[in-house]
């Protein structure tokens, strides 16, 4: 990140890239879904599900949408962060 900040080529990046980034973090909550909704066990837990924001059995739909939203919120503001410290470098 530091490499980025002082050396990295920032002139070229556009505002329509703080969604672009998030393209692999909403691919990674669809196949987490889906293979929770399978029911198998991950690991040592007792989930089926990576993460506790996502398990859809304890939380319920809804609110699992919900924080899923929130999360995919977060990457986008800190994708705009990134961006707004490129215009001021």
């Amino acid at each position: 990140l530091l490499n980025w900040l002082l050396f990295g080529n920032k002139s070229e990046m556009q505002y329509s890239w703080a969604v672009i980034w998030t393209v692999i973090p909403l691919c990674y909550v669809v196949y987490a879904m889906i293979a929770g909704a399978r029911g198998k066990i991950i690991g040592n837990t007792d989930s089926a599900y990576p993460y506790d924001f996502m398990d859809v059995s304890k939380h319920g739909k809804a609110v699992v949408t919900r924080n899923c939203f929130l999360v995919f919120l977060v990457f986008v503001l800190v994708g705009l962060l990134f961006l707004f410290i490129r215009m001021a470098i």
